[in-house]
C-alpha cells in the first residue's frame, strides 16, 4: 500500500468519525427535546434511527480495522 494511499484511506475514516459524532449529537439533542416535551413519538424515532448510527458505526470499524491489516 502507497503512502497515498494511506492517507486517503485515513482522511476517510477520519471524515467518518466527523459523521458519526454528528449524528450521534444530533440524536441527543433530540433525545433531550423528547424528553423536555414527554414527546413518545419522537423518542421512538430516535430509537429506530439508531439503526443508522450503529450501521454507520460497524462500517468505519471495519474501515480501521481493514487499514490496521494491511499496515
Amino acid at each position: 500500500m502507497t503512502r497515498t494511499t494511506f492517507e486517503r484511506q485515513l482522511e476517510e475514516i477520519q471524515q467518518d468519525m466527523l459523521v458519526l459524532a454528528s449524528m450521534v449529537e444530533d440524536a441527543i439533542e433530540r433525545g433531550i427535546q423528547a424528553l423536555r416535551n414527554r414527546d413518545t413519538e419522537l423518542a421512538r424515532q430516535i430509537i429506530a434511527d439508531d439503526v443508522r448510527i450503529d450501521r454507520k458505526r460497524y462500517e468505519t470499524e471495519e474501515k480501521c480495522l481493514e487499514l490496521i491489516a494491511t499496515q
